[in-house]
C-alpha cells in the first residue's frame, strides 16, 4: 500500500488495502477542473468494479475516460480545462453551501 499525505489534509483518515493518487500532468488542471475528472473517474470507471472486482491501479491504466473537449485555433480537439474549471467551481460551491446549510440546521 502506498499513502501520500498532502498537508491540506483537513482530517485523519485510515485507508483500505490500496490507496490510488492521481496526479495532474496538465499545469491547465486547476483543482475545480481535477474535482470534475474525479466526478469522472467515479461516473464512468468506479462504479464498474466491486463484487470482488477491486479497482486497482493496473485496470484503471487500462480504462478509456471520457473527457470534455474543446477546440483550439489551429482546429484541434484538446481537453477543455477552462470548461472543467469554471463547472467545478460551480459544483464545489454548491457542495459548500449544501453543507453549510446542514451544520447551520444542526446548530442549536
Amino acid at each position: 500500500m502506498t499513502l501520500i499525505f498532502h498537508g491540506d489534509q483537513p482530517v485523519p483518515f485510515s485507508a483500505s488495502d490500496e490507496v490510488i493518487v492521481l496526479e495532474p500532468v496538465s499545469d491547465d488542471a486547476s483543482e475545480d477542473a481535477l474535482f470534475v475528472v474525479a466526478s469522472l473517474l467515479t461516473h464512468q470507471c468506479v462504479l464498474k468494479f466491486g463484487f470482488g472486482y477491486m479497482l486497482t491501479l493496473h485496470r484503471l491504466s487500462r480504462q478509456k475516460i471520457t473527457m470534455p473537449v474543446t477546440t483550439n485555433a489551429s482546429g484541434e480537439q484538446i481537453i477543455g480545462w477552462e470548461g472543467m474549471h469554471r463547472h467545478g467551481r460551480a459544483l464545489r460551491g454548491r457542495a459548500e453551501r449544501a453543507v453549510d446549510a446542514v451544520l447551520e440546521s444542526a446548530q442549536p
